[in-house]
């Protein structure tokens, strides 16, 4: 027999699910696998271009992708290739047959806007995101928040150290609990970036919910510059303008 949990919040919940015989298999799927009881991972990453445009076509609606192979590929890429967005821009697309794609790309360009575009029924990616978010701890999600207010979506341990005003270790801590988190990846060791459209959704979060002058930003009201506490800075300097 088969068993089939989709989307589980965490492993307790899973726990309480699984089969006592030897002849069951589960299938769970989870944004977080850190703590999943299993025998087998398999991170999914981004769908590679093809497989995101063969996606948009099937679902949109015959020739509309063909049509316009250049703003289909350009929504697959501001669709970060992530199934779920790509799924509901093309079920909008398909109940919109008189929109082109180009139109499309175009309303998801905006930031300020493209979660809310991310939507169709119930199916949201914001919503994907903000079962994960929930899951955070106060010092989770104020390093989640304020890492994405710089715009910079790349992240070494001495740089995230000098935004959040943490030592290196703890905030290397942090980080590592928000990639077991599925909120950030980590391209290699001591280093984490943002999905773009989880980056979109943190400023977004942000936005809403850090004060304004927050301790750990420049109090001043010129743009300062900050660099990390190393001698060999990975990145460029971080700026701030308060106003």
């Amino acid at each position: 027999m088969l068993i089939v949990l989709d989307n589980a919040a965490g492993a307790e919940q899973v726990r309480l699910l699984l089969p006592g015989g030897s002849r069951s298999a589960v299938l769970i799927t989870a944004r977080a696998l850190a703590s999943m009881p299993a025998t087998l991972r398999l991170p999914l990453e981004g769908l590679s271009g093809t497989d995101a445009f063969t996606l948009l076509s099937r679902l949109a609606g015959p020739g509309r992708m063909e049509r316009e192979p250049q703003s289909a590929a350009a929504l697959a890429t501001t669709c970060g290739r992530l199934p779920l967005a790509l799924r509901v821009t093309a079920a909008r697309l398909a109940a919109r047959p008189s929109w082109s794609v180009a139109e499309m790309v175009t309303r998801l360009s905006d930031e300020v806007r493209l979660l809310r575009e991310l939507r169709v029924q119930d199916l949201s990616v914001e919503a994907a995101f903000e079962l994960s978010f929930a899951q955070l701890d106060p010092e989770q999600s104020r390093a989640f928040m304020m890492l994405s207010l710089p715009h910079s979506l790349d992240w070494c341990v001495p740089s995230a150290a000098a935004v959040l005003c943490l030592p290196e270790l703890e905030t290397e801590t942090v980080l590592e609990s928000l990639v077991d988190a599925a909120l950030l990846e980590t391209p290699a060791p001591g280093r984490f970036r943002y999905h773009d459209l989880v980056g979109v959704y943190a400023r977004a979060k942000a936005c809403a919910g850090l004060p304004r002058a927050s301790a750990s930003t420049p109090s001043s009201g010129r743009s300062t510059t900050r660099r990390p506490a190393s001698s060999a800075p990975c990145g460029p300097p971080i700026r701030w303008a308060v106003r």
